[in-house]
């Protein structure tokens, strides 16, 4: 068993994927990188389609379906489904804006049924209370679709025979909007709706108001921090090596602010060697903050091995290597960090910490409003 989680460390070709697997959203929010890409029309890959190119992966550890909204395609469980049997998937995390409620546990049911040696991961994206929430999201009612979700998700890890293999987290971006509310916020997911909750760096150049960017990054990391210490207490016990992923999330803070504060590489970055991102209709990315199109698997006989062995591909993967690129994106981040021996020190060290400082606890401060801050994501800028 120990021998199959560990595989993907030494497999040679990518074990980490995102599929922006339904490119629209029915949300329309100020921080979104991605509201552009969700406003094109373009033929989405069909469950056949998702079929034939993960028949040419090989073993993958982690996926992660995001878009647009992934809940708007009602086969999200049977390309769940194909991921797991043909790939042996062991984790899928969904990041959805929990707009469907019914849909939403439906799907869940449905995958933990037909999948049950994979770990389902759903995280509800809120960035704010009530009010900020619908703001921010351009959504009225949205902040209560978002409770009715989480509680809806957790009746069912009650009810249901396999809910050792569904855990629920949210999250929120970190903008100069929410900045003042958002600790408080993820006390108050932690404390009364007993899940964990997590924060990203807002990010992206293409953004409906570069303004958000403007953040107190010492605040950023000191919120992140201190809600990641409250999060031990309430991350399923049965989450996939649950202290390393603890402790890969406390390292991660620490590269994102190392690369946003200097301007520079922190760790080398791992994209399209160890992960990808493909989007809905098969053009494959190497990263999605680049966001340079690589060619689609549909022209490629559905291989996104053959796409990233390219030349075009190779040379991309070389510039991010001689120029350094980096960014605050978690998701390859993570990976990034994952895949790099020399920071399995500070990960141990992590772990062994939490173990004696968990029911520590520090009293959070408020942004400082003179301390605007925004970098370009990635030294590599977009062809």
């Amino acid at each position: 068993m120990l021998l199959n989680d560990l595989k993907f460390l030494i497999q040679r070709s990518p074990s980490y994927l995102i599929f922006w697997v339904a490119q629209t959203c029915n949300f329309t929010c100020d921080h979104c990188f991605n509201y552009l890409e969700n406003q094109k029309k373009r033929k989405e890959l069909t469950l056949e389609e998702v079929d034939r190119f993960s028949r040419n992966l090989d073993h993958l550890k982690y996926v992660t379906f995001a878009g647009g909204e992934p809940l708007i395609r009602r086969d999200l469980s049977g390309i769940l489904e194909v991921f797991y049997l043909n790939n042996g998937l062991q984790i899928a995390n969904v990041v959805t804006n929990g707009w469907f409620t019914d849909r939403t546990v439906d799907f869940a049911e449905r995958v933990l049924k037909k999948c049950p040696g994979l770990h389902l991961s759903i995280n509800i994206s809120i960035d704010g209370f009530r009010e900020r929430h619908d703001h921010i999201r351009q959504k009225r009612g949205s902040f209560d679709r978002c409770i009715s979700t989480i509680k809806a998700l957790k009746d069912l890890q009650n009810q249901c025979d396999t809910a050792l293999n569904l855990s629920v987290s949210s999250s929120g971006v970190y903008t100069s909007e929410n900045a003042q509310e958002i600790f408080e916020l993820g006390c108050f997911m932690i404390d009364t709706q007993n899940i964990p909750y997590y924060l990203n760096l807002i990010r992206g150049e293409d953004i409906q108001n570069n303004e958000l960017k403007f953040v107190d990054l010492s605040h950023y990391q000191e919120v992140y921090q201190e809600l990641l210490g409250r999060n031990q207490k309430v991350l399923s016990a049965d989450y996939p090596f649950r202290r390393v992923k603890l402790a890969v999330n406390s390292v991660l803070s620490e590269i994102i602010m190392e690369s946003a504060q200097n301007n520079r590489m922190t760790v080398p970055c791992k994209a399209g060697e160890k992960g990808f991102v493909i989007k809905a209709d098969g053009q494959l990315l190497l990263c999605e903050i680049l966001d340079i199109e690589l060619g689609n698997i549909r022209d490629h006989d559905y291989d996104p091995l053959q796409v990233l062995s390219s030349d075009f591909a190779k040379k991309e993967m070389a510039r991010i290597v001689e120029e350094r690129c980096h960014c605050t994106w978690e998701c390859f981040q993570s990976m990034n960090i994952v895949f790099s021996p020399q920071l399995y020190p500070r990960v141990v060290s992590k772990v062994v910490g939490s173990v004696f400082d968990k029911d520590k606890s520090t009293i959070v401060g408020q942004p400082d409003p003179n301390k605007g801050f925004w970098r370009p994501n990635s030294l590599i800028r977009k062809e």
